[in-house]
């Protein structure tokens, strides 16, 4: 599994549980290269009291520039929807 940042600050305890909850994906090709801007994105949450509200774009924008991303637009639009549907997963969630 491919990791975007290094995890050696992440205490034994996280990463033993973070290892726990991997699960392989299939990912169809046109998503691919989102789906390594996104991974590489997490770093970028905006957090207020209840919790993360959206990413920083200026962060993702810097992300999407590193990585040399051409079609940034149509990347953007897909890191949106990974977004809304992850706040969506984080409210159930908190809701449950």
């Amino acid at each position: 599994m491919e990791r975007a940042a290094d995890d050696n600050n992440i205490s034994p305890e996280l990463k033993a549980r973070l290892r726990e909850q991997e699960q392989d994906i299939d990912v169809w090709p046109e998503n691919w290269q989102s789906v390594q801007v996104w991974t590489r994105a997490q770093t970028q949450w905006r957090m207020g009291f209840g919790g993360p509200t959206g990413l920083d774009y200026n962060g993702v924008e810097a992300v999407m520039r590193q990585m040399k991303i051409e079609d940034t637009g149509d990347c953007f639009d897909r890191i949106q929807v990974l977004e809304a549907a992850t706040l969506r997963i984080i409210e159930d969630r908190r809701d449950a």
